[in-house]
């Protein structure tokens, strides 16, 4: 005999905002993406792309050049974590990040181009740091968005939707 009980009332949903959550965000070039992320409350914007945030009002922008000021803004942010005031933090885009991780790739491993690693080691370890990175970022108490580009899926020469434009997804 079984112990399952069914349902007598339908579920309810919440209908607050989310709370401390990790959200990925993909779409094609100059579809709102960051816009969309002035729709949050209490947004910080960590814009990798110059110029990404020049038709953005009602949200906080830092500008980040590199992967090290990245870690140089989490340092900042985790050193006053408790009193932010910030309830979102976008990191815009993580495929400047991949970018980056690639390049410290390259370098740890001492090759020019990606795919001279052996056995796969430097793609293996561009996304051990792209990875690193958001898990980094969703540690704050904050709600994270992490947002990408996407690109066409084709298969079989035909278009089949977008899907993330990182390698390994």
């Amino acid at each position: 005999m079984s112990s399952i009980t069914l349902p007598s009332k339908k579920n309810v949903a919440d209908t607050g905002f989310p709370d401390h959550a990790s959200w990925l965000v993909f779409g094609a070039p100059k579809v709102g993406k960051t816009s969309f992320v002035q729709q949050w409350p209490e947004p910080l914007i960590l814009n990798l792309e110059p110029g990404g945030c020049r038709y953005i009002s009602d949200a906080y922008v830092l500008d980040i050049g590199s992967l090290n000021e990245l870690r140089e803004a989490f340092a900042a942010l985790s050193a006053q974590k408790d009193k932010l005031p910030y309830k979102t933090i976008a990191i815009d885009t993580i495929d400047v990040v991949n970018d980056w991780a690639e390049e410290q790739a390259r370098a740890e491993l001492g090759i020019k181009e990606m795919g001279e690693g052996a056995y796969g080691a430097d793609w293996a370890r561009s996304r051990t740091i792209t990875l690193n990175t958001i898990k980094t970022f969703a540690g704050l108490p904050v709600n994270l968005l992490v947002i990408a580009h996407s690109r066409w899926a084709i298969v079989n020469e035909v278009a089949v939707g977008h899907t993330l434009d990182l390698p390994g997804k």
